[in-house]
């Protein structure tokens, strides 16, 4: 019963490298974790809001090329895009159209960060059991052939 609660040097091993493995990694995914700043502006962006705040933005987020006479009030998104509204949106109107832009942009970093989080699991988790089921294999073999 004793020899199931130990883990045998290797094993040791590799839990040690496994945790000293993780430190660097943390650093690194830190220091890349997706902000909304990096998030680029795409038309995708506008097509997950409302029709209603839509026509508040200057070419309803549809067209490129947009003249500065059709210009009312800009507001600076975290991601450095400028809304542009129509001229007679009010700065209370201008605002929810912000929050809503916020919360689509809100939604697409917290998917980023997601699948982030996920891949940094699996680049910490598969060397480590690639590691493990080698190490075991070679014991294996080694057990084998000792034994004849």
């Amino acid at each position: 019963m004793q020899r199931y609660n130990t883990l045998n040097r290797w094993q040791r091993l590799w839990v040690m490298a496994s945790a000293i493995y993780v430190i660097p990694l943390l650093f690194v995914v830190i220091s890349i974790f997706p902000q909304q700043r990096d998030v680029l502006y795409h038309t995708s962006i506008y097509k997950k809001m409302s029709n209603e705040s839509l026509s508040k933005i200057v070419g309803s987020g549809k067209r490129k090329i947009i003249f500065k006479d059709e210009i009312g009030l800009t507001l600076k998104t975290p991601n450095d895009h400028v809304l542009p509204f129509n001229k007679g949106v009010n700065e209370e109107e201008a605002r929810k159209v912000a929050e809503e832009y916020y919360a689509v942009l809100s939604n697409i970093v917290f998917k980023k960060r997601m699948a982030f989080i996920v891949y940094a699991f699996l680049w910490w988790i598969i060397p480590f059991l690639f590691l493990y089921a080698s190490g075991w294999s070679i014991g294996w073999v080694y057990k084998r052939l000792k034994s004849r």
